[in-house]
C-alpha cells in the first residue's frame, strides 16, 4: 500500500492542479507571453496613409451608416475610400494577449492538451524518480542497520507489491496524454471533411445554384491529399517493416514473442498471426502518417517563414536549420549499417596508436565504446528525449 500510495498522493496533487491552478497559471498562457503582433490599422491610418482619397456616399446609406457607426472602431463615417497597393502604412506592435488567441479554433482542446501533458509529465518523472533512487536507497539503507532485516526481507517484504511488478498510475496518464493528442490530430484532420460536407448542404438549400451543388459533391483536394499520404505511408511502413533485422532493428521478432508465446500466454497456438501483426502496425503507421500530413506541411511553412527573416543571427539561424532536421537524428540510430559503423569506428579507434599518451581521450572512447554495443536502446531513448527538450527549447521562435 505504500507503494501505490505515493502513485495516489501524486496523482490527487495533479489532478487538483488541473482543476484549481490551471485557471490562474497555464504553461500555455507562459509560452505565449512575450510574443508580438502587428496591430490591424485603423481607417483613420488609413486615410493618412493613402492622402485622404475618400469617397463619400450619399442619401439613405450614409445615414444608415451614421446610426450603425463605423469599422475598426474609429469615430469618423463610414465612408467608402481607396488606396493604392503601394502605400506605405507603419503598424504598430502588440503583445499577444490570451483573448486574442481564445477566438481560434481549437484553442481549448491545445490548451488542455500542453497543460494535461505537462502534469502527466511531472507525475511520471516523480514516481520514476521515487521508485528508481529513493525507495531502493531507502530499503537497502533500512537493510544496512539490522541484521535481522536481511532474513526479514527474504520471507516478508516490507512492500506487497514488487518494485519491477506494479502497479502503475503514471502509464495511465501518460496514456491519457497520448489519447489527447491523437482526439486533437483527429479534430484537426476532420476540418478537411466537414468543410466539404457543410458547403453541399449550404448549397443544397438553394435551387439556382445546381451545378455548384455538383460540384461540391465531388472530393476536396484535401481529402485527396490525406488518403493518398495515408496510403504512401502504409506501403512504406509495409515495406520498413518487412526489413527488420536487416536494414531496421525494430526487433519486431522479439516482440511478437513475448506478445504470443509469452508468460502470460496460455494457449499453445499463437493468438495472432505473423503476418495480422505485421498489417496491424502498418495500418496504425499509416493512420499516425495521415494525420500528421497539414500539420507537417504548416510546420514545413512557418520554418521557411522564419528562415526568410532579415534580422536573423548566424548563430540562430543555425538553431533554426537543426531544429527542422533534428527528429531525423534519432531515426538513424534504429539503422542497422549506421549503428555498426558506429560501433566499429568505436573499437578501431581503442585499438588505434594515435591515442598513445592521451589517457582521457582513451577512457572517454572506451566508455562510449561500451555504452554504445551494451546500452544501445538507452541512447536511442536519451537521444530521442533530447530531441523533444531541444525543440520544446524552440517552440517560441516557432510560436513568433
Amino acid at each position: 500500500m505504500g507503494v501505490l500510495g505515493l502513485q495516489l498522493a501524486t496523482t490527487l496533487v495533479a489532478a487538483s492542479v488541473l482543476s484549481k491552478v490551471i485557471s490562474f497559471f497555464s504553461f500555455t498562457r507562459f509560452l505565449i507571453t512575450g510574443l508580438t503582433r502587428y496591430v490591424v490599422p485603423t481607417d483613420q491610418q488609413l486615410l493618412e496613409a493613402s492622402g485622404n482619397c475618400k469617397v463619400k456616399i450619399k442619401g439613405k446609406r450614409k445615414r444608415n451608416d451614421l446610426l450603425s457607426g463605423s469599422p475598426n472602431g474609429t469615430t469618423c463615417p463610414s465612408d467608402t475610400f481607396y488606396f493604392p497597393r503601394s502605400t506605405t502604412i507603419h503598424l504598430k506592435q502588440s503583445h499577444v494577449s490570451t483573448s486574442d488567441i481564445a477566438i481560434l479554433p481549437l484553442y481549448s482542446s491545445h490548451q488542455w492538451l500542453v497543460d494535461f501533458t505537462v502534469c502527466a509529465s511531472c507525475v511520471y518523472l516523480i514516481n520514476e524518480v521515487a521508485y528508481n533512487c529513493i525507495i531502493p536507497w531507502y530499503e537497502g539503507f533500512d537493510r544496512n542497520q539490522t541484521k535481522l532485516s536481511r532474513a526479514s526481507t527474504k520471507q516478508d517484504s516490507s512492500y506487497p507489491i514488487s518494485l519491477n511488478v506494479r502497479i502503475n498510475l503514471s502509464l495511465v496518464w501518460m496514456t491519457l496524454s497520448l489519447w489527447f493528442t491523437i482526439r486533437t490530430l483527429v479534430s484537426l484532420t476532420a476540418i478537411y471533411f466537414q468543410s466539404k460536407n457543410n458547403a453541399t448542404k449550404i448549397e443544397s438549400r438553394s435551387s439556382k445554384f445546381t451545378t455548384n451543388t455538383a460540384l461540391t459533391n465531388m472530393p476536396s483536394s484535401e481529402c485527396i491529399l490525406i488518403f493518398a499520404a495515408g496510403f504512401f505511408f502504409l506501403v512504406a511502413a509495409t515495406l520498413i517493416l518487412s526489413l527488420d533485422g536487416t536494414l531496421v532493428d525494430f526487433g519486431l521478432q522479439a516482440a511478437y514473442g513475448n506478445l504470443t508465446f509469452g508468460e502470460f500466454s496460455f494457449s499453445k497456438s499463437p493468438i495472432i498471426s505473423w503476418g495480422a501483426f505485421n498489417f496491424i502496425l502498418a495500418v496504425i503507421a499509416c493512420i499516425i502518417g495521415s494525420l500528421f500530413v497539414y500539420p507537417g506541411i504548416k510546420f514545413g511553412k512557418i520554418y521557411l517563414d522564419t528562415v526568410k527573416q532579415c534580422p536573423m543571427s548566424v548563430i540562430k539561424r543555425i538553431i533554426v536549420h537543426l531544429n527542422f532536421i533534428c527528429p531525423i537524428i534519432p531515426i538513424l540510430l534504429w539503422l542497422i549499417p549506421i549503428t555498426d559503423h558506429i560501433s566499429n569506428s568505436l573499437i578501431t579507434l581503442t585499438h588505434s596508436n594515435s591515442l598513445t599518451g592521451k589517457p582521457f581521450l582513451i577512457i572517454i572512447i572506451n566508455f562510449m565504446s561500451n555504452l554504445f554495443m551494451k546500452h544501445l536502446d538507452s541512447i536511442r531513448l536519451i537521444v530521442s528525449l533530447a530531441v523533444v527538450l531541444f525543440r520544446l527549447s524552440t517552440v517560441r521562435w516557432t510560436l513568433q
